[in-house]
């Protein structure tokens, strides 16, 4: 209730490390609790846990197929990649674009309206900052997020989250007040 202030919002179950009678669990509990949910999100930086796309779908799957069992209106989504535009190793064709395999094993196993919702996280600069110039970067980098769906081959009514965010992905760095408000509007623009 009070953390989202009463609106909907999309919360995470995992996945890599965990099952999807717990994820039904999790969803069954809030819900009993009356939270408003917007969607769920299956799982945490796959990528980052060094997990391929396609081993990723086959959870993607088993998860959406069994919260949908109970709550067949969800809206699941994901990848949640820690960045956009992320890139894997290659497979046999020579791709390597993580959400465009990710869309693409989805498709080939008769999935893909299980994908309610596309999901990444946005940390434009890695270390902390005070280079006012990097401000105007983020035009172009939110517009590379938006290509990255779209050279994903993400169906067009398939809404895009970025579901965390900040100007640096800087650990125990402390941003400048002013320059993360600036960037922070900027990116919401």
């Amino acid at each position: 209730g009070s953390l989202s202030q009463r609106l909907p919002a999309i919360v995470p179950v995992p996945m890599a490390y965990s099952t999807p009678e717990n994820a039904v669990a999790e969803i069954a509990y809030l819900t009993r609790r009356r939270y408003p949910l917007l969607g769920v999100e299956l799982g945490e930086e796959p990528d980052g846990q060094y997990m391929t796309p396609e081993d990723y779908g086959a959870l993607y799957i088993r998860w959406a197929s069994a919260i949908h069992e109970s709550y067949p209106q969800l809206k699941l989504g994901g990848p949640v990649t820690s960045f956009n535009g992320v890139q894997t190793w290659a497979d046999s064709n020579g791709d390597s674009d993580y959400l465009r395999r990710f869309v693409a094993y989805l498709s080939s196993h008769n999935a893909l309206s299980l994908l309610g919702f596309v999901s990444t996280e946005h940390y434009p600069f890695y270390q902390a900052t005070l280079d006012w110039s990097l401000v105007p970067q983020e035009v172009n980098q939110v517009k590379s997020i938006f290509d990255w769906v779209t050279n994903a081959r993400v169906p067009k009514n398939v809404p895009l989250y970025v579901t965390e965010s900040n100007l640096s992905a800087a650990p125990a760095e402390p941003i400048v007040d002013l320059l993360g408000a600036l960037w922070h509007t900027v990116f919401i623009g």
